[in-house]
């Protein structure tokens, strides 16, 4: 006779996988936001199922930028306010739900061309509606927010550092 126990465990198991395939989280990518603007930004989420000791479903939100290559910055949050500038060489984000004082500061995503960008962790374009890009300080003043990009958001360590040596040369 099986165990009350196992019982219940193999239950809850073969229940969960069961719904996470039927559940409407089906794999790929969908838009949830778009500016189109002097660049197209768009917020997306991927979803995709994953195999191995806990199985189930993966998602990764992020922000595409429709330039030649397109750049994707990982984001740390599922709904984002976005906003960029007048010449499309600056896009910002900030999550929308959150509580904590410092998630109401700007991100900024300083576009370099060729598929190069560098974040900026609580830029100085305020906390207001918009960002007001006309206040973002120089990238040589700015790296120690572009550092704090490491620990906020889920990035590679030696792409932000080779990305931020690229762009101060």
């Amino acid at each position: 006779m099986i165990p009350a126990r196992r019982l219940a465990l193999a239950s809850l198991f073969v229940a969960s996988i069961g719904c996470g395939r039927s559940c409407r989280c089906e794999p790929g990518e969908r838009t949830y936001e778009r500016l189109d603007a002097a660049v197209r930004v768009e917020l997306v989420r991927k979803d995709r199922w994953t195999s191995g000791r806990v199985a189930g479903w993966e998602t990764e939100v992020f922000i595409r930028v429709a330039t030649t290559p397109p750049v994707e910055r990982r984001i740390s949050c599922s709904d984002a306010d976005l906003a960029e500038d007048e010449t499309g060489k600056f896009v910002a984000w900030r999550c929308k739900r959150s509580s904590r004082k410092s998630d109401r500061s700007w991100n900024v995503l300083r576009l370099r061309g060729k598929g190069h960008a560098v974040a900026e962790c609580h830029a100085t374009v305020g906390t207001g509606d918009t960002p007001d890009f006309e206040k973002i300080e120089p990238l040589g003043r700015a790296t120690e927010r572009v550092l704090d990009c490491l620990t906020e958001e889920p990035r590679d360590p030696e792409g932000v550092w080779a990305e931020l040596a690229r762009a101060l040369e």
